[in-house]
């Protein structure tokens, strides 16, 4: 399975917890595995999405099995919660190390 990272923007109104509870239950409900969940906050949006102006982000790192990632989008775009989000595909580094300047 590949590691994805999700990264969503929940109405600015609604109680962090449950809305991560309720996406991470779609991740596990497609035999999915999280990995790291995190709460990165309240932050006013660039510009109005709607009739909102404040988001929750959210970021969930997870491991799903390729034919269920369609299936987890279709979920996350019928939440009426969450108002944008962006699933990615997470690359493995090389290993190799940044050498600092001396």
């Amino acid at each position: 399975m590949k590691t994805y990272e999700l990264m969503y923007i929940a109405k600015g109104a609604l109680d962090f917890p449950k809305v991560q509870k309720q996406v991470e239950g779609y991740v596990e409900k497609l035999e999915g595995k999280i990995l790291k969940s995190e709460f990165l906050g309240k932050k006013k949006l660039a510009y109005a999405i709607g009739s909102f102006i404040e988001g929750l982000y959210g970021l969930i790192n997870f491991n799903v099995p390729e034919a269920k990632i369609l299936d987890l989008k279709n979920l996350i775009k019928a939440d009426n919660d969450i108002i944008r989000d962006l699933i990615t595909v997470v690359k493995e580094s090389s290993g190799s190390k940044i050498k600092s300047k001396k």
